[in-house]
């Protein structure tokens, strides 16, 4: 329970995996929040920045999943970029965003 810091690399890899599912994005979700959230040598080892094409796809999914024209509200996006990962949060429509994601690496 929320000591995903405790060994970084093994919990983004079952992370990474649960993502993979092709159905079951819960798998994911359920693990991100039990293992990372509240975690706060995991929310450290983070770091925060503005990642506005990021913010912007968000609100255009955001919209896309209301069906009408909302503002992100509170976006706080931070990276890890030796693990290429990025994780964060937001408001919109006064609903919770949670995000994260692995930046993909060709080659």
């Amino acid at each position: 329970m929320n000591y995903a810091s405790q060994d970084i690399d093994m919990h983004l890899s079952i992370l990474r995996q649960r993502l993979q599912h092709p159905t079951d994005y819960e798998l994911a979700l359920n693990y991100f929040l039990e293992e990372f959230g509240g975690d706060q040598k995991f929310i450290a080892m983070g770091k925060v920045e503005a990642a506005p094409l990021l913010v912007t796809v968000l609100g255009h999914i955001a919209r896309k999943a209301l069906g009408k024209a909302v503002r992100m509200e509170r976006a706080r996006i931070s990276v890890m970029p030796q693990q290429q990962f990025h994780h964060g949060s937001a408001a919109v429509d006064g609903r919770a965003v949670i995000m994260f994601y692995f930046r993909l690496v060709l080659g």
